[in-house]
């Protein structure tokens, strides 16, 4: 006889009273199988919701035909086409000449100049073989992340379902094909935050070192996910340094991710004769977002026909080509400089000199218009909740439909374990989720910038999925999504 059918549930201690109090809860059980036969099950689950994601994703990409465009590569393509030329990592930034340059984190244009080596250049080959080998890799690692937040936060069946909802939710499949930050920023945060769950689970330094190491890895490709990695990493702190304490785990993680990114900060020191973190551009970035005439994006709004002809669109190859052709006249607000600013930008001879006066102008912008920065901030968060009109893309049905239906699952998923049983490790999708409202709302904002967001309320989704499922007939031998409260668990 299984242990667990000669006890009505299984207990253990979990997060209850308070941000960080410990309160004994009660586990719903397993399934009465052993447990070899759950674990295949589980992993043969796991599987199937893997080949799907990847499936979808590479059709997308051969469907719409996105390597053979630009794939949204930006300012990453000339940098790596720099460093496939052995020319180093150089981008010629307000300049009229490549420097050496930290315009943008390392990890896109190493691994896209690498692709360059292989097929020669900047071609469609290059392009599809970063999309398919980084791309829908980390796609695949997010899928896994996914269920293994779900599963130590409920329970397998939970996990299943949120890894689901990533593998097809429309806005996660469509960033795979795109060579931008915003891509790998999501996979990297899921699986550091399901990497830092799993070490404060487990006690254990050794998954410390991987979950710092995962966050380095992430943030040399997007700096911004450093106020959420911050706030996990105090969560995780302030879950390690309480009885039983194990504060190696703390220390592990530390010092992995300073151990991933020395290498560039020590770089970066050395060619900006300054500490400079990861990326040079902050003041340059905060500046487009907030200086007099910012919309709170990089862009100016596109104009009325064009937005109305992308309201109603649905998709497909067609569809495609109307966005690349929205991007090529979308109207950056550095059109906003004046033109002495931009001669004497211009004119700086160095990098980090040039982002100084960025910062220069907007902090006087913001000192004669007080509240003109507050205004910003609120429409930010506007934009970060809603809809951010500066982008086509934004404008397209399956997004917003996409959006909309997943934020009224997720709020009935949070009620359900309200009024449940809350979920292990709440705090930290909630203070990563938070992290990255809160710098975007003061900085600057995207659509895409959203997407971690997006991704994160795919947790308390899958809970109405998987509760939603037990009340189905036949599903009496599952394992609870939102299990009994532990004065209840004892009558049953």
């Amino acid at each position: 006889m299984s242990p667990l059918q000669m006890l009505p549930s299984a207990i253990a201690p979990r997060r209850g009273r308070g941000f960080f109090g410990a309160e004994r809860m009660f586990v719903a059980p397993l399934p009465e199988t052993s447990s070899g036969d759950a674990a295949k099950s589980h992993w043969r689950t796991v599987v199937s919701i893997v080949a799907v994601c990847v499936l979808v994703r590479v059709g997308l990409i051969f469907a719409i035909g996105v390597h053979s465009t630009d794939s949204g590569m930006y300012e990453h393509e000339v940098i790596a086409s720099n460093l496939a030329s052995d020319n180093g990592f150089r981008y010629a930034f307000f300049s009229d000449r490549p420097l050496l340059t930290s315009q943008q984190a390392p990890a896109i244009p190493y691994l896209l100049s690498f692709c360059f080596r292989i097929a020669g250049g900047n071609t469609p080959a290059a392009r599809l073989l970063y999309l398919l080998g980084v791309n829908v890799v980390l796609a695949a690692g997010s899928t896994l992340a996914m269920w293994q937040l779900g599963r130590r936060m409920w329970n397998p069946t939970v996990g299943a379902w949120a890894a689901a909802g990533f593998a097809i939710y429309p806005p996660l499949v469509y960033s795979a094909t795109r060579i931008q930050a915003a891509t790998w920023s999501v996979s990297w945060l899921l699986i550091a935050l399901a990497l830092t769950i799993e070490a404060c689970h487990r006690r254990n330094w050794k998954w410390g070192c991987l979950a710092g190491a995962s966050a380095g890895v992430g943030l040399l490709g997007e700096p911004i996910i450093v106020a959420p990695a911050a706030l996990v990493f105090l969560a995780m702190a302030a879950n390690c340094l309480r009885q039983p304490r194990r504060p190696g785990v703390v220390a592990a993680a530390l010092l992995a991710a300073v151990v991933v990114l020395a290498p560039w900060l020590i770089r970066n020191a050395l060619v900006h004769e300054r500490i400079v973190f990861i990326k040079s551009t902050f003041w340059y970035c905060f500046w487009q977002g907030n200086h007099i005439g910012a919309t709170g994006t990089d862009k100016l709004l596109p104009d009325a026909e064009l937005r109305r002809r992308l309201a109603w669109a649905w998709g497909g190859a067609a569809l495609e080509a109307d966005l690349n052709a929205a991007r090529e006249q979308a109207v950056s607000v550095d059109s906003h400089l004046a033109q002495d600013s931009l001669a004497a930008i211009v004119a700086e001879p160095r990098e980090v000199e040039k982002v100084d006066h960025f910062k220069t102008l907007v902090e006087r912008d913001l000192s004669e218009n007080p509240g003109h920065y507050l205004r910003l901030c609120g429409v930010r968060l506007w934009q970060m909740l809603w809809f951010d009109p500066t982008n086509p893309r934004a404008y397209v049905l399956p997004y917003r439909l996409s959006y909309l239906a997943l934020v009224a699952l997720a709020i009935v998923g949070v009620g359900l374990s309200l009024f449940g049983r809350r979920a292990a490790y709440w705090q930290m999708p909630l203070l990563a989720g938070v992290g990255i409202l809160i710098f975007h709302m003061l900085t600057i904002t995207s659509a895409r910038f959203r997407l971690p967001i997006e991704a994160l309320l795919l947790l308390p989704a899958a809970v109405f999925f998987a509760a939603l499922l037990e009340r189905l007939p036949g599903s009496r031998h599952m394992p609870r999504a939102v299990a009994e409260r532990p004065s209840d668990a004892g009558r049953s």
